[in-house]
């Protein structure tokens, strides 16, 4: 019974070897793809609004001069 159970397992473990290698061998795309100057845009957008943000709430919790002395 142990045999079956091991050939079974050999089969299977040689079935997902060979998918995974038909898997492998396809080939690359040829060019990469374009990213769009909108998609560039609305990553500047966000870095400028990511970095106003951080600055304005540092600003917030310390300001640089003191309220009270």
């Amino acid at each position: 019974m142990r045999d079956t159970e091991s050939a079974d397992l050999s089969a299977h473990l040689q079935s997902l070897i060979a998918m995974r290698r038909e898997a492998v061998q396809m080939p690359a795309p040829s060019e990469p793809e374009k990213i769009p100057a909108k998609l560039y845009g609305i990553m500047a957008v966000t870095t400028v609004l990511t970095f106003a943000t951080l600055v304005t709430g540092y600003q917030l919790l310390f300001p640089p001069q003191q309220l009270f002395a």
